[in-house]
């Protein structure tokens, strides 16, 4: 029997339309991915704890902007599926890009954030993916409502 992570048996049960666990606001969304998105800048990767520490330790330097009140005082599966919600999000938004720069005899690389611009391409291959064979009715309504907003996105 393979290991799921408590975080994600949460995110699970909790029953929102879009993922996120039940409870947090637009706001506390917003915060929680500029966070990580902040976090992913300077580290450049970061495992799910330093994600957390990001989001509510003020890990990211001269960031002490208070953590939002809805964030504060949960459980810490709570905590964990904001975090993990947070890196999607993040990352769904944007992606870290890798560019070799040739300044003579050193290659420097470096890395800058681009934004991800869905297309009407994007939906489609999601709509496809929906009418194969063998998903679990719970992955195909999942795949359908991520092409039903994407697509609303797309218009």
């Amino acid at each position: 029997m393979p290991y799921v992570p408590k975080h994600l048996e949460f995110l699970s049960r909790s029953g929102t339309a879009d993922g996120w666990p039940a409870g947090i606001t637009e706001v506390g969304k917003e915060f929680a991915t500029q966070r990580i998105i902040a976090g992913l800048e300077k580290y450049g990767q970061l495992t799910l704890d330093m994600a957390k520490g990001c989001i509510f330790d003020n890990y990211i330097d001269g960031s002490r902007e208070p953590v939002p009140e809805e964030l504060k005082g949960v459980s810490w599966d709570w905590l964990y599926g904001v975090t993990h919600r947070a890196l999607l999000a993040a990352s769904g938004r944007q992606v870290w890009v890798a560019e070799q720069v040739s300044s003579g005899k050193k290659t420097k690389t470096t890395k800058e954030w681009h934004p991800v611009a869905v297309s009407r391409a994007d939906v489609e291959a999601l709509e496809a993916v929906r009418l194969m064979t063998g998903l679990r009715p719970t992955a195909r309504e999942r795949v359908q409502e991520l092409a039903e907003v994407l697509g609303k996105l797309v218009k």
